[in-house]
């Protein structure tokens, strides 16, 4: 498993994220991917869900990518994001059963 970039290496990746680099949004993708896989799939324990989860928040920052702040810790936000995901994916589970 690859280590997690400095911070200063993922402001860059985010900043070029924002301006619509690909190749960056690729390797943030390829960076933290799997590790949000296993993070969802420890609320939602599904491999599947938890797959969709994760690329559902990755979909949403590609198409939100003008609000990202490079400053701000995208790490932190990508793992916030999906424990969000996964705990709505959980309570309207709940809902609806």
């Amino acid at each position: 498993m690859p280590l997690a970039p400095t911070i200063h290496v993922e402001q860059e990746i985010v900043r070029k994220i924002i301006l619509g680099d690909q190749q960056a949004f690729k390797t943030l993708f390829h960076l933290y991917y799997k590790r949000l896989c296993q993070f969802a799939f420890l609320i939602i324990h599904s491999v599947q869900i938890s797959e969709a989860v994760v690329l559902d928040v990755f979909t949403n920052v590609w198409t939100k990518r003008n609000q990202l702040d490079p400053s701000r810790n995208i790490r932190s936000f990508l793992y916030t994001s999906v424990r969000n995901h996964a705990i709505d994916y959980q309570r309207s589970k709940t809902i609806y059963t």
